[in-house]
């Protein structure tokens, strides 16, 4: 058993209180793409500008499952104003999977508008 947890570890305490903290913002600029992803799901589930902004930034991460991750949030987050930047990611990318990802988000946040 360690004393300490891990990132991992501070990642789930952190998105099970769904509160966007600074250090949650943080993991989703670390080194390993795996801590990356699971931040961008975690800041997901929180309201705020600047876990948007980390979101959006992580859209042009080099690792597809960290830009799948961020799209998901986005959608999850519900914030209007990630259409423009998803339907950009789905429109630059070569990836199938990601660009229905993103294209699905903006479908889902173009409904809750018209609601």
């Amino acid at each position: 058993m360690f004393l300490f947890p891990t990132k991992k570890e501070k990642i789930a305490s952190w998105a099970a209180k769904g509160k966007q903290t600074e250090k949650l913002c943080e993991m989703c600029f670390d080194l390993d793409p795996e801590i990356r992803a699971l931040a961008a799901a975690a800041v997901g589930n929180t309201k705020g500008d600047r876990g948007y902004n980390c979101l959006i930034n992580l859209l042009r991460d080099d690792e597809i499952e960290v830009q799948i991750a961020a799209a998901k949030a986005l959608d999850m987050m519900g914030s209007k104003n990630a259409i423009e930047h998803l339907r950009y990611a789905a429109n630059h990318t070569d990836n199938a999977e990601f660009k229905k990802i993103c294209l699905d988000a903006v479908a889902n946040l173009l409904a809750k508008i018209k609601e």
